[in-house]
C-alpha cells in the first residue's frame, strides 16, 4: 500500500512539473468493525460496505498545504511526509476519537479522527456514498508536549 501512495506522489510531482494533472484513487481497506459501530452511533450511517480510500487530490492538498516543515512548526505542528501517509488506515481503525462533523461544503457527511502516536494526528474523511468510499480529504499532525519536554538533563 505505501508503494502505491508514493508512486502516486511521484507521479504528481511530475505531473506539477509537466502542467498536467493526474486522477488516481487507491483503496487503503477497510473500515474496521469497531470503527463502523462508533461512526454508526455517532452518525446512524451505516458504512458496512465502504472502503477507505485516498485520491492524488488529497495527497496533494495535504502535502502542499501541511507538508512544510517551517510553516507547520510556526502553526505548533509538525509537517506531513509521504511517510505519515502509511499510518491512515490504522488511525481510522484504531483511533483514540471519532468526532462527527456533520456534512461539508460537498454535502457529504465528515467525519475527524485522532490518534496519540507519538504526535496527535488529525484524519479528515468524507463519505462518498456513490462510491461506497469513507475518503481522505487532508490531514495533520499536532506536536505532543511532553512532561519536561524542555528540561536541560546537563543541568541536573
Amino acid at each position: 500500500m505505501i508503494k502505491d501512495i508514493l508512486d502516486l506522489i511521484e507521479e504528481i510531482e511530475q505531473a506539477e512539473i509537466d502542467g498536467t494533472n493526474v486522477s488516481k484513487i487507491i483503496i487503503l481497506g477497510n473500515i474496521s468493525t469497531e470503527t463502523l459501530e462508533k461512526i454508526n452511533n455517532l452518525s446512524n450511517l451505516d458504512l458496512s460496505d465502504f472502503v477507505i480510500s485516498i485520491d492524488s487530490f488529497s495527497i496533494r492538498h495535504i502535502l502542499q498545504g501541511h507538508g512544510n516543515k517551517k510553516r507547520e512548526n510556526n502553526r505548533g505542528q509538525e509537517a506531513v511526509t509521504a511517510r505519515d501517509f502509511e499510518m491512515i488506515l490504522d488511525i481510522i481503525n484504531n483511533p483514540n476519537t471519532i468526532i462527527f462533523d456533520g456534512l461539508n461544503k460537498q454535502r457529504n457527511h465528515s467525519f475527524q479522527f485522532q490518534s496519540e502516536i507519538n504526535n496527535k494526528y488529525f484524519v479528515f474523511t468524507e463519505v462518498r456514498k456513490g462510491r461506497k468510499q469513507l475518503a481522505l480529504k487532508t490531514m495533520r499532525i499536532s506536536l505532543i508536549k511532553k512532561e519536561n519536554q524542555n528540561v536541560n538533563l546537563d543541568s541536573l
